[in-house]
């Protein structure tokens, strides 16, 4: 069976192999079914993977991007953002060490009031489809901080009394110590149009519950 792929606005991809100018093999998504550049695939390559992006949930094949965080961390991210935050829907990424949310361009709760009262049933509906074809603005990110570690002493080390200078000096072992974020919000102002970091270093899910409740509202751009 051919690969396949739905993306968040319902929309099927389907993935091909073809070759570069070299011969060597190439991987792509495409909506059409038949590709006349190349033939489709049952799986792909553990280097590869699918990728969405989350502003415009284009579908692309690409190498798979080394990254330390982890399914749970980038889970726990989305968890916190759509129990605390006023955004009814958002999309995550990871871009190498981090986890990056996006929110929707268009807010459905400012725009179905503004539209007839007659819609009944129609408004979710329409809310929904909204949601899906909105184009979406990363606007918070959580990067993982350079892994430190501090020193302990082997049980072996600690039981040699201190005068004994008999002690090898690799007997102090390194202990991983808790992984530590850092946030930032995108900022839109001329002078910097980039991310900057607010609040302290922290590990992830205290760090994330303290800003994801900006998230929708007017607080955010006061971080």
């Amino acid at each position: 069976m051919s690969l396949e792929y739905i993306n968040c606005r319902q929309q099927q991809y389907y993935i091909f192999e073809g070759r570069t100018k070299t011969g060597k093999p190439k991987y792509y998504a495409s909506k059409k079914p038949v590709s006349s550049g190349g033939s489709p695939v049952d799986s792909l390559p553990i280097d590869f993977e699918i990728h969405e992006n989350p502003q415009n949930a284009t579908v692309t094949v690409r190498r798979r991007r080394p990254t330390r965080v982890t399914a749970k961390e980038r889970n726990l991210v989305e968890r916190l953002v759509l129990e605390l935050s006023e955004c009814p829907r958002v999309r995550l990424d990871v871009v190498g060490d981090a986890i990056v949310v996006y929110t929707p361009d268009t807010d459905p709760a400012r725009i179905l009031p503004k539209l007839s009262s007659g819609l009944g049933f129609l408004a979710h509906h329409l809310s929904e489809s909204l949601l899906d074809t909105s184009h979406y603005t990363a606007m918070l990110r959580f990067s993982l901080q350079e892994p430190a570690t501090k020193r302990r002493k082997s049980a072996k080390s600690r039981a040699t009394p201190k005068s004994d200078e008999a002690a090898a000096p690799d007997s102090e072992l390194p202990t991983q110590l808790p992984r530590i974020w850092q946030a930032a919000r995108y900022c839109f102002r001329s002078y910097i149009d980039g991310w900057l970091s607010v609040g302290r270093p922290d590990e992830l899910e205290p760090l994330a519950r303290n800003f994801v409740v900006h998230l929708g509202r007017e607080s955010f751009y006061e971080l």
